[in-house]
């Protein structure tokens, strides 16, 4: 398995998503295009909505069986047709040239997060004292990661115990 990210058109996501699918499908092997998504609440009106937000703006992710050469030839093609597809993300030498491959334990910690959908749900937790627990969700284990708490930084008392991000 493989997996590659399309920098895209912020805004344009989808759409790359299914002129990909239009164009590609059972002509150059199996590939699976999506946006990586999240779940996000927020309170509007004292109403609490839930809704999925794009994770990475402008990007777009492909898991396929094709191999680097074929799959890099093939997006060259995407990229000069279409006016919102602009490149096909780098990564740093390999044996003096660089690859377009994601990294397997990047795209095995992108497996841990997401649910079927392409989404990282939302984990539960609560804050001690400035130190976040989380009890339940995809980013339990991952307190020590957490960079930021949204709620928090509003003034928010993060009742409902939801950390996204």
């Amino acid at each position: 398995m493989f997996w590659y990210v399309l920098f895209v058109k912020t805004g344009y996501e989808d759409k790359v998503v299914n002129e990909i699918n239009k164009t590609w499908k059972g002509k150059v092997g199996e590939l699976r295009p999506f946006v990586p998504k999240r779940d996000s609440k927020f309170r509007k009106a004292d109403k609490v909505i839930l809704e999925k937000c794009r994770l990475f703006l402008g990007y777009i992710f492909i898991e396929t069986e094709i191999a680097e050469a074929k799959f890099a030839a093939s997006t060259y093609s995407l990229i000069t047709h279409s006016e919102h597809a602009l490149k096909l993300l780098r990564y740093g030498q390999s044996n003096t040239r660089f690859t377009f491959e994601m990294k397997e334990e990047e795209w095995q910690a992108f497996l841990r997060l997401y649910n079927d959908h392409d989404c990282v749900d939302m984990s539960q937790g609560f804050i001690v004292g400035g130190r976040i627990t989380i009890t339940n969700g995809p980013m339990l284990g991952f307190e020590s990661h957490i960079k930021e708490n949204k709620q928090a930084q509003d003034g928010g008392d993060n009742r409902d115990g939801n950390y996204g991000r």
